[in-house]
């Protein structure tokens, strides 16, 4: 899923301003002139004001002090930087220009003159004023940070940094000028300096809430989400009455997975703020990381209301229906959130996945959209990284996988296989996208040859990295799915690019030379039509299952000893639409002592369970013959739930893959129904490789009938049950050398197909 970052105003993005932070640009009051001791009080009260943010209070007595005192420097040079500060730099120029000709000695007032100027962009008129700061005073501090941002600003780095320097040690307490010096240092990829830099700058002011906040980002950014949740916590403490370190601290207690802290810290956000959209949005994300989803929808909508046109909070409402099984109601989001933000490639490849669970939409509607999602996203990227002119055909190829799914996932079971069976012909690269590594990313990057971690890298970076590696052939595994990288290959980083496995479809990338499939999964002749890429239909299937090692033995079968029969399904709820329902109740209906069983992670909400007992009741199926199974804490619970279901049911159009593979372990056969495209199809080619044809249907009536068939033979399903782990070992779906062997054949065709074009006869 996707996180979303707060948006705000500040310079850096993850930080949301305090109310109690001093205003930029407000030096500490110190009078030019002497007057009398009543105005004097007013401009200390003003001044007092203006530091604690509230301009509207400090304006007002500003201006009253002026009608008292019209040539009063002071009144007249506050007010500027107030008129600056709220954008109005004609304005700040008359008033700060009007001050220096009442005191025309005052270093400070150059200084704010120069930066209206900067802010204009006239730059030599900046830098004489500044020059003429020093000139007064040349431990005006103030000039030297001046001069800093006007030669950042130019690009002139050296130069910006040195008067940074300057004005740091002449005055320590500039708490901007160290954010500054940390922002160009970080840019300039300096990072030890940079992270030096803000510590001096925290020890010289510990009660600086901007320092703390930026170097609990810089810890976040470098995913040292402890170090980070600290220094946010020094920021509660220091504002406890703002909004904006909650959310940060909320921000870094979510990263670390730890959901409940974080939920605790957006509400103590939103109850000091409860127009707070990222804040309700946050907290949306961690309920949804739970599994939460009714909850999740709650915060989103909440987001909604405090920003209607905040394309996240669509977005994560999109996901949150998607889970829920509301698939139109989750397209209708997504697209909502696109016609508000159309630079989103990961909503827009959110929207062309759920398309996959939705009955109405055919293999054209998703390759059309799939050509939308390249035109408006990843056409103007190609070529960053030209071919490399090395076309050795029988060279060791150098395969690069790229995935975020290198972790306890579904992905990960089928990839293991190909990564433990490749042979000495290919150097293999794993680049990883994993937030949070787990035990299966520690097995896979045992496996790998080199292992690169891309988390937090952006597309243009991770797409050098790869040409850097010299990969001949670059391999997809995300496709359309959650954080995907396919902008990476919209940069052409290999000379060959494949996509495979994560993603039942086509990825609408001209730059993507090939997809991997079967002949059972995408029959010869039509579903080549909907694809941009090559098909290559490996012989025997395009799986190879690696078993989980938790699985315990195959129980007997369970109607046995309850003389009745037990369906299930442990599919997404997003697979388990109207139409799958209504075929799976007339099975029910036919045999009127039998149960089902569905477990997914979305039935922890009783609204959603409640949703799903209406859809079965509707065709006359009471709620006492549905069992509900929401996530279980390990994947051994999860395996040893098939020791009560006797059959397995695939849902469609969206076919089981890692749910079919685990309940056939597990003993337990499963029927599916043939469709129209790969993700209806993908049942189908598991079944076919495992000899089990007879459990695949071409239409509903078939499916309804083998199902029933099935579950009245008793001996036919203890059998099966009893021989199906032999059947599958021994089957090319586990046979892991051999399943290498055909990709790695498939690559050396496509490798020595680039090299025949690269030097063509």
């Amino acid at each position: 899923m996707v996180f979303s970052t707060c948006q705000n105003h500040d310079a850096f993005p993850l930080y949301r301003p305090c109310s109690k932070e001093k205003v930029k640009g407000v030096a500490p009051y110190e009078s030019q002139m002497p007057f009398a001791i009543d105005v004097r009080k007013e401009i200390e009260t003003a001044v007092k004001l203006h530091h604690a943010g509230d301009l509207e209070g400090a304006g007002r007595l500003y201006r009253q002090i002026l009608r008292m005192d019209p040539a009063n420097s002071d009144a007249l040079h506050l007010s500027g930087v107030m008129a600056r500060q709220k954008g109005d730099n004609d304005e700040a120029e008359r008033l700060i220009s009007a001050a220096i000709r009442v005191s025309p000695h005052c270093a400070l007032y150059h200084c704010s003159l120069g930066d209206v100027y900067l802010d204009q962009k006239k730059a030599d008129a900046a830098l004489a004023r500044y020059r003429d700061a020093l000139k007064r005073d040349p431990a005006c501090a103030q000039a030297y940070a001046g001069m800093g941002a006007l030669f950042e600003t130019n690009g002139c780095v050296d130069q910006a940094i040195q008067c940074y320097e300057n004005g740091l040690d002449i005055n320590p307490c500039l708490v901007d000028t160290y954010r500054d010096l940390f922002n160009i240092l970080k840019s300039q990829r300096r990072f030890k300096e940079a992270m030096a830099c803000l510590k001096k700058g925290i020890e010289q002011n510990p009660g600086a809430i901007t320092l703390w906040t930026d170097l609990g980002n810089s810890y976040r950014e470098a995913r040292e989400w402890e170090k980070a949740a600290d220094c946010y916590k020094r920021t509660v403490a220091l504002a406890p009455d703002c909004e904006g370190p909650y959310y940060n601290l909320g921000n870094a207690l979510s990263d670390q997975g730890r959901f409940q802290e974080a939920i605790a810290s957006y509400r103590t956000a939103v109850g000091l703020n409860p127009k707070y959209p990222e804040a309700y949005n946050n907290m949306g994300n961690a309920f949804y990381a739970q599994g939460a989803f009714q909850e999740a929808a709650g915060c989103y909508e909440q987001a909604l209301k405090a920003k209607y046109d905040y394309p996240d909070a669509w977005k994560n409402l999109g996901l949150c229906f998607e889970k829920q099984g509301l698939v139109r109601h989750a397209t209708d989001c997504y697209r909502l959130a696109l016609s508000l933000n159309p630079s989103d490639a990961g909503c827009h490849s959110g929207l062309l996945f759920a398309m996959h669970y939705d009955v109405a939409v055919s293999a054209a509607d998703i390759y059309s959209e799939s050509q939308n999602w390249w035109r408006q996203h990843g056409s103007g990227r190609v070529s960053s990284f030209g071919p490399r002119r090395d076309s050795n055909p029988s060279k060791r190829l150098r395969v690069g996988y790229v995935s975020p799914d290198f972790r306890e996932h579904s992905v990960s079971y089928f990839l293991r296989s190909l990564l433990e069976g490749h042979s000495q012909a290919v150097e293999t690269f794993c680049y990883a996208d994993v937030k949070r590594p787990d035990r299966m990313t520690v097995r896979l990057k045992r496996r790998s040859d080199h292992w690169r971690c891309i988390a937090g890298m952006n597309n243009e970076t991770a797409a050098r990295l790869a040409a850097e590696d010299r990969i001949d052939i670059l391999v997809d595994l995300a496709g359309h799915t959650t954080h995907n990288r396919l902008l990476l290959f919209a940069r052409r980083a290999a000379p060959v690019q494949v996509t495979w496995l994560g993603y039942p479809n086509t990825t609408g990338m001209p730059v993507m030379d090939y997809r991997l499939t079967d002949a059972v999964a995408d029959p010869e002749g039509e579903a080549d039509a909907y694809h941009t890429e090559r098909l290559i239909r490996l012989p025997e299937g395009f799986l190879c299952y690696a078993p989980p090692e938790e699985a315990g033995e195959v129980s007997g079968l369970p109607a046995l000893n309850q003389d009745r029969i037990t369906f299930g399904s442990f599919n997404n709820l997003a697979k388990v639409n109207d139409k799958v329902v209504a075929v799976w109740c007339r099975i029910l209906n036919r045999l009127t002592e039998s149960s089902l069983m569905l477990k997914s992670k979305s039935l922890v909400d009783e609204r959603v369970r409640q949703r799903y007992l209406q859809l079965f009741s509707r065709h006359g199926i009471s709620a006492d013959r549905i069992q509900f199974v929401p996530h279980l804490r390990t994947i051994r619970e999860h395996l040893t739930l098939y020791s009560r279901v006797d059959v397995g049911l695939d849902p469609f159009p969206y076919n089981g893959t890692t749910t079919t593979c685990e309940a056939l372990w597990m003993g337990v056969p499963v029927v599916t129904l043939k469709g129209h495209r790969h993700s209806a199809r993908v049942g189908s080619s598991i079944l076919t490789q495992i000899g089990l044809e007879e459990l695949i249907s071409s239409a509903e009536d078939e499916y309804v009938n083998i199902s029933v068939g099935l579950a009245a033979d008793f001996n036919r399903l203890a059998t099966l049950r009893m021989n199906m782990r032999t059947r599958m070992r021994e089957s090319p779906l586990c046979r892991t050398e051999s399943f290498a062997e055909k990709v790695e054949s498939a690559y050396r065709m496509m490798w020595q197909k680039w090299c025949l074009d690269a030097d063509p006869l």
